[in-house]
């Protein structure tokens, strides 16, 4: 009678990389990576959930919703394929604040243009975003991590 989360979080691992090489665009460029996957205590135990945190890159706040829209269709239905019943249905949180895509600096762009020079990739030593776009982003995204994780006031006390 067990609905086994690892097997069915595992299932939805594999199947979340078909959505960006079978349902997107291809010319919009779209990355979801899942980054952690947490469940179980014991090597003989069956957890009761499974916990994935993904990200999801996109260049335009439409593609976004395209490709979470997707998520939330692929993750209910292999759920629901899997026999979980509705009451036990997944639950996924998006983040409330999208961080914009960051460009590389606009004169590297013209000079890989004009000159046929190649763009440095992301994650390099080479990669140089505008400055402030980048900083604003990096502070937006700081500052929801920082208000998702300290606790809640409460209006009767007053404090945290």
């Amino acid at each position: 009678m067990t609905k086994d989360p690892i097997v069915i979080a595992a299932e939805l691992v594999v199947f979340l990389q078909t959505i960006v090489s079978r349902e997107q665009d291809p010319l919009q460029p779209t990355v979801i990576t899942v980054g952690s996957f947490h469940a179980g205590t014991k090597h003989n135990i069956i957890p009761d959930e499974a916990h994935l945190q993904l990200t999801v890159r996109t260049m335009s706040p439409e593609q976004r919703e395209k490709t979470l829209a997707a998520i939330a269709r692929a993750t209910n239905g292999i759920a629901a394929a899997a026999g979980v019943p509705a009451d036990r249905a997944p639950i996924i949180t998006v983040s409330k604040t999208a961080v914009a895509a960051t460009l590389n600096d606009p004169a590297k762009i013209k000079d890989a243009e004009e000159k046929g020079t190649r763009l440095p990739s992301l994650h390099s030593s080479e990669f140089a975003p505008m400055p402030e776009p980048a900083i604003r982003a990096g502070v937006k995204g700081m500052t929801t991590v920082v208000m998702d994780l300290l606790p809640k006031t409460t209006a009767a006390s007053g404090s945290l």
